[in-house]
């Protein structure tokens, strides 16, 4: 994986994340990750109430956008 990718900045010892610190390691709006963890692009679980994001999903997701899964732009 490419060193200048948003994923590389995620700190090692983390393993899963709250949307809003997903969404800003990503590089994108807490919104826009929900409108993708609606469209079934990245997976979450929960944690009691709350929806985490694992530092395996964020990477997933990054690597489907550069080979293109959406499609081009």
């Amino acid at each position: 994986m490419a060193q200048n990718t948003p994923a590389h900045k995620l700190p090692p010892e983390r393993f899963a994340y709250g949307v809003r610190e997903a969404a800003k390691a990503i590089g994108i709006c807490h919104v826009t990750l929900y409108e993708r963890i609606n469209e079934g692009l990245i997976k979450t679980f929960l944690c009691g109430r709350r929806r985490l994001v694992s530092r395996s999903a964020i990477l997933e997701y990054i690597e489907q956008q550069e080979r293109g899964a959406d499609g081009p732009r």
